[in-house]
C-alpha cells in the first residue's frame, strides 16, 4: 500500500515532500547534533574518554550534513 501510494501519489505533492525530507536532515539535524556538542565541549567541561571519543565521532558526522556535501 506505501508502494501504491508513493506510485500514485500527485507529482508536485511528491517533490514537496522531498524537498522537506531533505531540508529536515540538513537543518534540523545537524542543530542537534551541534547542541549536543556544544554540550559536551563547553557545559559540561570534564573531558572523559567516552566524552573524548562522542567529541570526535560528532567531529566526524557534522560536516556531512552540510548541503553541498550531500
Amino acid at each position: 500500500m506505501s508502494t501504491l501510494l508513493i506510485l500514485l501519489m500527485n507529482p508536485f505533492t511528491f517533490s514537496q515532500v522531498i524537498v522537506w525530507i531533505a531540508g529536515n536532515i540538513t537543518y534540523l539535524f545537524v542543530v542537534l547534533l551541534l547542541l549536543i556538542y556544544i554540550k559536551l565541549l563547553y557545559i559540561d567541561n570534564n573531558l572523559t574518554n567516552k566524552n573524548t571519543l562522542i567529541l570526535i565521532i560528532l567531529n566526524i558526522i557534522i560536516p556531512m550534513f552540510i548541503e553541498h556535501m550531500a
